[in-house]
C-alpha cells in the first residue's frame, strides 16, 4: 500500500473504529450483522451484483456471496480478514516495530498493550487490552478517544444479543499485528471484532488489507487551468 506513494497505507485502527462508531450511532445498531448482512466468503468480486449502484447506504442485500454495504463502503465486515496499519500489540512502540520491518524483538514486552500511532502528527498512544480470548465484547474502552478494544468480554456466548456481537481474539506473545472484520460470514465477525493473534509474516489467501490514505488532499480543476492558459 505505502508502495502506491506518500500518505497511502492499509486501512488502520483509528478509519476503522471511526466507521464503526459513526455507523453503531447512525443504525442504532451493535450487532451490524444482523442489520446489513453477514458477509460472504473471500474470493468476492468488488462492485458485482450492482453494489457500486447502491450509493451511500447502510442496508442489508440479498443474494449469494453478495456480502454487505455498510456506509456505502462494500463488504465492511465479514468478509476478509483485513490487517490493520499504525496498530499493534505486545510491542515497544508501533514505530519500533515498524522499523524493525514489523517482527517482534526479544526485548518487546508481553503486556497486552495496543500501540496507536497516528501517521500525521506522528504521535502515538497506547490502549491497555485484555490477555483472553474467544469470548464476545460485552463492553469496549471508549472514553476520550472512543476507542472500540474490548475492556470486558462475556464467557456467556448465549448472551451475544446483549452485548457486541463481535469476537475479541489475542495471544499473550510479542510483535502482535491487529485484525478486523473476520475472514467468513461468521456471525462474531462485526464492526468491533479484532485478532492480535498473528505475527506479521502469517498469510492467507483470505487475508489482506485496504488501501487508505491520511494527509492533505488537493483538488485541482483542470478545466479552470485549461481556461486560464486559454
Amino acid at each position: 500500500c505505502e508502495m502506491r506513494g506518500e500518505g497511502y497505507h492499509a486501512i488502520d485502527y483509528e478509519m476503522s473504529k471511526d466507521i464503526a462508531n459513526l455507523v453503531m450511532a447512525l443504525t442504532g445498531e451493535r450487532d451490524i450483522q444482523a442489520y446489513a448482512g453477514y458477509g460472504c466468503g473471500s474470493q468476492y468480486t468488488t462492485g458485482a451484483n450492482n453494489f457500486n449502484t447502491f450509493g451511500n447506504v447502510t442496508r442489508k442485500y440479498s443474494g449469494s456471496n453478495i456480502g454487505n454495504i455498510i456506509f456505502g463502503i462494500q463488504n465492511f465486515v465479514a468478509c476478509n480478514y483485513e490487517w490493520m496499519d499504525n496498530i499493534a500489540a505486545n510491542v515497544a512502540s508501533f514505530a519500533s516495530f515498524k522499523k524493525n520491518k514489523c517482527i517482534g524483538q526479544t526485548s518487546d514486552p508481553i503486556d497486552a498493550v495496543y500501540h496507536i500511532y497516528d501517521p500525521v502528527d506522528k504521535t502515538e498512544r497506547t490502549v491497555q487490552g485484555l490477555n483472553m480470548r474467544d469470548y464476545c465484547i460485552a463492553r469496549v474502552k471508549f472514553g476520550r478517544f472512543c476507542d472500540t478494544l474490548a475492556s470486558r468480554c462475556s464467557t456467556d456466548n448465549s448472551k451475544w444479543n446483549l452485548h457486541y456481537g463481535d469476537g475479541y481474539y489475542y495471544t499473550h506473545d510479542r510483535g502482535r499485528v491487529v485484525g478486523r472484520a473476520v475472514s467468513s460470514a461468521n456471525a462474531y465477525g462485526g464492526l468491533v471484532y479484532s485478532v492480535a493473534s498473528n505475527v506479521s509474516a502469517y498469510s492467507h489467501t483470505y487475508y489482506g488489507s485496504r488501501l487508505a490514505f491520511s494527509g492533505e488532499i488537493e483538488i485541482i480543476d483542470e478545466t479552470s487551468e485549461t481556461n486560464e492558459a486559454a
